[in-house]
This record gives C-alpha cells, structure tokens and sequence, in this order.
C-alpha cells in the first residue's frame, strides 16, 4: 500500500477521489459503448487484440483500461493483458440483471452535454437540457432515434434491477386491473400478471412507446391478460383500473405537472381504489451514505435533464392529498426504489 492509500481519509485525499470519479465514468461509458465485458471471458485476453475487435487504438485503449483496474472494474497484468472483475461482470449483456444499458443511458454524449449547462439550473432553476438543445428531452428522443434507443435500454436494464423486488412487496395481492400509467415497454404489468393469476393489466404510454409495449406484451405468455392504451397522462388516463401504478413517473415532473398527473389518475379511479408509485424517496436529513448519494444524484439528474425531482416522503404526501388521495403506506422494496400506497377518495 502506497502513501496516498493509506491516507485515503484524509480530506484531500478523499476530495481527489471524489473528482476523479467524473474520469471513472467516463471510462465506464467507453467500455460499455465498447462492449468489452462481452468481449471478456473466463481467460485473459491481450489488450492488442480487445483494440483490434473494438476499433480502437490499443495504446490508447490501454489507458482506459488502467484506469477501469484502478476501480476495480477490469483487470490488467504486466503484460498487458485484460480481466474482468465480478464488478465489470455487471457490464456483459448476458448478466442478470446487465447494467450496460443503464451505463450508456445515463452516460451518453447528449447526457454528457446536457450536464455541462447544469450551472443553468442552478442559477435560473431552469432545465440545463433545454438550454443545451432549445427543446425538451422528449422531444429531442423523438428525433434522435439512438439516443432514444440507448434511453430505452437503460430503463429495460433499470427495470430488471428493481421490478422484481417491487411485485414481491405483495403490494398488488389484492389488484384485479392494473392500470400502469407510463408503463414503458410492460416490464411491470407482466412481471404483476406473472406472479398474480387473478390480475390483468393496462399498459398506458404515448404512441411511439406503446408500439414497443405491444410488441413486448404480444410475445408474452401472459398476453390475453394485458394489454396497451395510448394517450398522455397530463390529459387524461383510462378509467376501470383497480390499481393505478406510477413506476419512476412522478419524478420525472415538477410539483405542477407531477400534480396534474395525480389528479387525472384520481378522476379515472372509482373510490377505495388504489395508488401505487414506485419512486426513490429523498431521506429528510442526508447523511454520507451510498443510498443518499445514489438518491441525490438522480435529483440532480432530475434537474438538469428534465425538470423533475426527487421527493421525500412529506412532499409526495402533499401531492396525494392534493390530488384526492389518502396515504397508507410506504413499503420498502430492499432496493433504492420504494412503494407509496394511496387510496382513492
């Protein structure tokens, strides 16, 4: 162990190490744009040959892969030759769950970009996305079909962490019909119909998204039990669900248009129905902790990329009592994501 090692407390110390994390990410994206964790096996391989299979050059490549071994992600020998950790296993595409989409979603070049303005947002509260690119994010996905698709991926790759853990919570035990309102692809509502033999599901997303719903859903065995309804929840959402689902919907909003959601659910919902949103859940008081850090990060992201935020739990319990709903619970999953439970009234 080396001098900066051992004084890897002291403030200083710990303060590089906080800087240098922008470089580690970097290299993160580069290595799963790369596909180099596929490119890993079981055995060694010469960084010469990773450089001849990705493009790249291998000196170059090289560097970048130091600095994965330094994180722990990759390893490299004396000679060269490149490994792969069991943290960098969570890059192949093969794991379960693989986090690669979730990489390159969250550390593409438009994000990038879009993140260099975030000095925007804190000086004007405004969204340093749309002042990168003079539109929205919605509308720069719907012109942009790479970094659409990357985006897309991340939340499948996102989705496969948290969703499993979020149907074991035994929130919806009692659902008849599931409404998922910014369903995505119908990761949830087939992971709930799959657990639920009583449960059917509506999938409820904008066109372009409920075309890839469809797809997914029709070559589930669980098809007959669900199906996609397209339209936008700042206007309306279909009637006749028993449980209205919210998963990672609400933050994407400010309180006014997070507000104008929760209002539309609540006129489509008979009373006594149900409310679930599956959301992080900002701690009152923050404290150094990795669960903070991952949870304050993604409000950030929120800002910049969007508008949105991260709530506590007093805020979302203003926004369901606003919008015509009474708490009961929150039910924690065992993973960053929680459930708040309303109910209709």
């Amino acid at each position: 162990m080396n001098d900066i090692d051992r004084n890897a407390t002291r403030p200083q110390t710990a303060m590089l190490g906080l800087v240098s994390g922008f470089h580690v990410s970097r290299a993160l994206f580069i290595a799963a744009r790369l596909r180099l964790a596929d490119l890993l096996g079981a055995t060694p391989r010469p960084c010469a040959e990773l450089a001849a299979a990705t493009g790249t050059d291998p000196s170059a490549l090289l560097r970048v892969v130091r600095l994965l071994a330094a994180a722990d992600v990759l390893t490299v020998d004396e000679d060269g030759r490149v490994g792969l950790t069991p943290l960098g296993a969570t890059l192949r595409t093969d794991a379960t769950p693989s986090l690669r989409g979730w990489v390159i979603g969250q550390l593409g070049e438009y994000i990038h970009q879009a993140w260099g303005e975030m000095m925007h947002s804190v000086r004007t509260g405004g969204i340093a996305f749309d002042h990168a690119f003079g539109m929205d994010v919605w509308r720069y996905r719907a012109e942009h079909e790479d970094d659409a698709r990357d985006f897309d991926e991340a939340m499948v790759s996102f989705v496969a962490v948290h969703d499993r853990a979020v149907v074991e919570t035994g929130v919806f035990a009692r659902s008849g019909r599931i409404v998922d309102v910014g369903g995505g692809e119908g990761a949830l509502v087939l992971a709930i119909v799959a657990s639920h033999e009583h449960a059917s599901g509506v999938v409820f997303e904008q066109p372009h998204v409920a075309r890839r719903a469809e797809r997914r859903i029709a070559a589930s065995p669980h098809a007959s039990r669900c199906s996609v309804a397209e339209g936008d929840a700042l206007k309306a959402v279909p009637a006749g669900g028993d449980t209205y689902v919210l998963s990672r919907v609400i933050h994407d909003w400010d309180d006014a248009r997070a507000a104008a959601i929760l209002r539309n659910c609540r006129h489509a919902m008979a009373p006594g129905a149900r409310l679930a949103l599956v959301e992080r859940v900002l701690p009152d008081r923050v404290a150094p902790s990795l669960t903070a850090q991952l949870i304050a990060a993604s409000d950030l992201q929120m800002m910049v990329m969007n508008g949105g935020r991260e709530r506590t739990e007093r805020e979302y319990r203003e926004l369901m009592g606003g919008a015509g709903f009474r708490f009961v619970r929150r039910v924690p999953t065992g993973t960053l994501m929680e459930v708040l439970e309303g109910e209709a009234w």
